[in-house]
This record gives structure tokens, sequence and C-alpha cells, in this order.
């Protein structure tokens, strides 16, 4: 059977965000995020089965099917005054993860969302859940959630496995999955901290990861203050860059020594790999600005806030990233699609990747654009595509990626990953991954378009020899 042999295929999970939960604790921070992807080696607080359901990706869906998280923020901060805390330190520096909550509490919270949590059984990422529960647990997620039996001794049991460390858990689930690695983008600050990490979890994190460098930091961010009169203002800051790279954003320069240092600290560490999440916030269409222009503009920021200028600097911030990076061959996954439509469509990246050929483009996500990645794909050398998110999003959204991917692209141009928050999501992921490529290639070989020789070689080049070759270790 052709899914018992793509089993066997040991693979390379080529991005990840393993541990990006509420019991990693957020810095209220613009652009802050996770500190697991500030500090090498962090450790998580007490991690329950509420977590997993209130991880990023899963809360969204929730609350998609109406669920109020005002209400839940409101709840915590009710336990915040009973602990005498303030209720904006509670909630954002103090709490630590449902698993954290005394029972009575975390009951409460699991009465409260159970209602929408079955609303999403039928999604991808409840589906992700449930397999990997069945992996690593040898339980029926459905029994919990459904309530056929309690749902507090399989929390007490994820409270447990998360309790051993984060990282020997993914460890363990890596084992079983027969993932070598997984690609990891990680922040300014946690590259900055290599240097004076030494303590075992890090060795733990280090033996499954292999970090790749996040820009976002070097494009600034938008932030918003108090005048003397009390209104707002909005300012455009690269306070997060400053403080990892000692330099202040004053003029053209610094922009220019801001890159530099950035390189330089990724060389002293070996990470030969960047990532940007820009689509979230502005188009994917870069120009490549004259240098006097994005200094006029640069300058202009100091006076008044400006959308253009900002764009303007930006572009040129992103044009000093990528000569760099094309002089060093370097591999870099860009965010595309789910977001900000339509200016994440990965079409308005043309005029950059025809610039920096060097560059190794890797179009993550991608939908609702497949077809659109996929010409990008066929139509430049230094294009790749990456699955990642759609295994958990929904399988039938993976199978249409793949059935439409192989085929109409070369097969080292396409890798796999899960794009999880938690053990049990990339777990169930990457679950998800190898069925469905099982599905589609099996398809292929009943329709004799593919021997069964192609066939194992394009399942061993998707799961592990493209991401040998773009991430080298």
């Amino acid at each position: 059977m052709l899914l018992d042999q793509i089993r066997e295929i040991p693979s390379i999970d080529t991005h990840e965000h393993i541990g990006s939960l509420p019991s990693c604790g957020i810095e209220p921070l613009p652009g802050g995020g996770f500190e697991i992807d500030h500090h090498p080696g962090y450790e998580l607080a007490a991690t329950s089965l509420l977590d997993l359901f209130f991880a990023p990706y899963f809360s969204g869906l929730l609350a998609s099917s109406g669920f109020k998280f005002p209400l839940l923020q409101s709840l915590l901060q009710t336990e915040a005054k009973a602990q005498e805390d303030s209720c904006e330190d509670y909630f954002w520096r103090r709490f630590a993860g449902y698993g954290s909550l005394d029972e009575q509490t975390q009951d409460r919270v699991w009465a409260m969302v159970m209602p929408f949590i079955r609303a999403c059984t039928s999604s991808g990422q409840y589906s992700a859940l449930k397999k990997a529960f069945q992996a690593l647990y040898q339980a029926d997620l459905d029994e919990a959630v459904w309530g056929l039996q309690d749902h507090r001794p399989l929390s007490e049991r994820v409270i447990a496995h998360y309790g051993k460390g984060v990282h020997r858990w993914c460890a363990a689930m890596f084992e079983q999955q027969k993932i070598l690695r997984a690609v990891k983008p990680v922040h300014l600050s946690y590259v900055d901290e290599l240097a004076h990490t030494e303590q075992t979890s890090w060795q733990d994190e280090k033996s499954i990861i292999l970090p790749i460098l996040r820009v976002d930091e070097l494009m600034g961010h938008t932030v918003q203050e108090e005048t003397g009169s009390g209104e707002k203002s909005r300012r455009h800051s690269w306070h997060l860059a400053e403080r990892t790279l000692g330099v202040k954003i004053r003029g053209i320069d610094d922009i220019d020594e801001m890159v530099d240092r950035t390189f330089a600290l990724m060389h002293k560490h070996s990470i030969r790999s960047i990532k940007q999440l820009q689509a979230y916030s502005r188009t994917l269409r870069f120009t490549v600005p004259d240098r006097a222009v994005a200094k006029d503009a640069l300058a202009g920021l100091d006076r008044a806030y400006d959308r253009d200028r900002v764009l303007l600097v930006q572009d040129y911030v992103m044009s000093q990233i990528l000569a760099r990076a094309d002089a060093l061959e370097m591999t870099f996954q860009i965010h595309t699609g789910m977001a900000n439509l339509p200016q994440s469509n990965p079409i308005l990246l043309e005029q950059v990747i025809k610039t920096y050929r060097n560059v190794r483009f890797v179009l993550l996500h991608c939908y609702p654009y497949l077809a659109d990645a996929a010409y990008m794909a066929r139509s430049f050398c230094n294009v790749y595509l990456d699955s990642a998110w759609l295994s958990i999003l929904s399988p039938a959204l993976l199978h249409q990626a793949l059935d439409e991917w192989i085929g109409f692209v070369p097969h080292n141009k396409i890798c796999l990953s899960a794009d999880a928050t938690s053990v049990e999501e990339s777990c169930g992921g990457m679950i998800v991954i190898r069925e469905r490529l099982s599905a589609v290639l099996e398809q292929r070989l009943a329709r004799a378009e593919m021997s069964p020789r192609t066939v194992l070689e394009t399942a061993e080049a998707l799961l592990f020899r493209n991401a040998v070759i773009l991430y080298p270790m």
C-alpha cells in the first residue's frame, strides 16, 4: 500500500511555530509575538487541553463560529481581581496558560467555550487534533468534546507531557512521526541570545529545529502615541530592531547599518534563510526605490506619519535585504494569501523575483491563490511552493493544492509543512500531509500518469530532499 510506504519516508517539516500557545505568554509590544520565538530554549508554563483550543489558529476558528473572546477575558480578569492583580498585568504578563488556573475556573472556561468547539468539529483544524490525539494519546478527542467522558483526565495527560518540556515532547512526537527536523522562524532577539544560551532546554530545542530569521522587525511597525493634548498620533518605529541591533534609525545610512548588522548576526550563528510576514499589513508589490527618494521619505516620517512614505521606506529596506540575500543565494520564505486579500497575491512579487534571481523565494500557504502560485513556480526557476498551513486548515484544500501542483510544477519545487502552534497540531498536520500526498499519487498511478518509481521519487522529494537543498543544516 502506497500510504504505508510514504509513512516510512523521513520528512523535514519546513515551516513551524510549535509552542505559540497561551501558556507561552504574550509580550504586549507591537510585533512582539510569542516569547518562544524570541528566546532560545524557552519553556512553556502549564499547558492544558484548553491551551490547544485557544492556540492562535484554532482560536481564530472559534471567533469565526461566534465565540466572544471579551467574555473570556472578563472571566480571567475577575480571577485576577480575586488574586489582587491588575487585570492588564494578569492577562498579558502573568497569565501562564489555562493549565495554571484552578480547577473551578478551568471548568467555567470549558463550559463557556465547549458549544463553539463542537461547532468546529467538522473543521480541518479539529480533524488534525483528533488524529494527533489518537496517535499520541491513544484517545478519542470526541469523547471529551462531546461530553462522553470527563475532559479533565485527558487535559491532565496534556499537562504532564508538556511538563517534561515542550521541546522534549516535540522530539518524542517527531521520532514517532519520522520527522527529522522543523524549520522555525525566529525574531532578532532569539538569534542575538544564541551567543549566551547554554541551558538544557536550548540543547533540546536545537536537536529538533532549524532557525531562520524573521526580517519583519527591519521593516518597522506603526505605533500610536498620546500627544500632550491627550489625542493619539501615529508614528513609524523600528524599536524592536533598534533594541537588539544597537542602532538608532535617524537617517538612510542607519537603515543600511541595521541591515548590515542583521546579516552579520545571521552569519555569526550560521543562519542561512529568512522569512517575512508583511502580507498581513501591506501589499506584496515591492518596488526598488531610488536611495535618494527613500531618504526623503524617511526624513518626511520624522515630521508626520504618511502611509505612502512608510511603504517607500519599507520597499527600500526590502531591497537592501534582498540584495544581500541575493549575494548569499539565500532561501526566503514569504507569507502569501490567507490575509489582506488581494494584496497578498504572489503574482505581486514578480518584479523582485525577476530582480533577485539568486534568492530562492518560497511561497507559503498560497490559498486562495493556488493556481497563481503554481504559475510563478513553473515560470521562474527561483520560486518554490510550500503547503504550510493547508493540512491544518482543510485536508481538502491540501489535496486540491497537491493535485494541482504535482504534474504542473517540477517535483523539486514543492515542500510540505504543517505550520502548527502545538505539538499535537503539528502531529495531526503531518499525518494529514502523508495521507493526502498518498491519495493524490495513488490517483496518478491509477491513471497511469506516473510510474511506481516516479511516485516514490516524488514523495521523497516533497517530504525530504527538497527541504535539504533549500535549508542546509
